[in-house]
């Protein structure tokens, strides 16, 4: 039978690979030579990928707002007080287009880079990669202290 931490770990790591996906995904977009059309791509793949790994860990504001009363109480205190924003919410564009101002320089940099002959797009698909991955990963990690902190609160409040 496996442990609490086990299943959150297995969780990760799944949810690492989807994340390891969209990055590639968004690294081979980004070397359209299209205004603009890089950046929407990361939105709607990063909607998805935020989507998808929060129902793996059973976040999704639906599967939140499915617990019962006091469960769901207590679990967006967590998620408050742990400060994360992209878990148990309804995503929208402007929401996704808040977390990545925050890697603004980065974006700026695979924008100006993919407009250098190959050099230039070959920077932009890696920078393009990584910031999936990080912005990605850290999500993940999120969520797995979310359950970690709602688990040991839950312990806490039935001693």
């Amino acid at each position: 039978m496996a442990s609490f931490e086990d299943e959150i770990k297995s969780k990760a790591k799944k949810c690492k690979r989807q994340v390891r996906k969209s990055a590639a995904l968004s690294s081979v977009a980004s070397v359209v030579p299209v205004p603009g059309f890089d950046i929407a791509v990361d939105i709607t793949l990063l909607m998805r990928m935020i989507n998808e790994i929060n129902r793996s860990f059973g976040l999704s504001k639906e599967q939140i707002d499915n617990l019962p009363p006091e469960d769901m109480k207590f679990m967006y205190q967590t998620i408050k007080s742990i400060g994360v924003e992209l878990v148990g919410r309804m995503l929208t564009k402007d929401m996704i287009l808040m977390a990545l101002k925050r890697y603004g320089a980065s974006i700026s940099a695979k924008e100006v880079a993919k407009y250098a002959p190959f050099a230039g797009q070959t920077l932009s698909a890696l920078i393009s990669a990584a910031l999936f991955i990080y912005i990605g990963n850290e999500h993940v990690n999120s969520c797995c202290d979310v359950l970690r902190a709602y688990e040991a609160e839950k312990k806490q409040e039935s001693v």
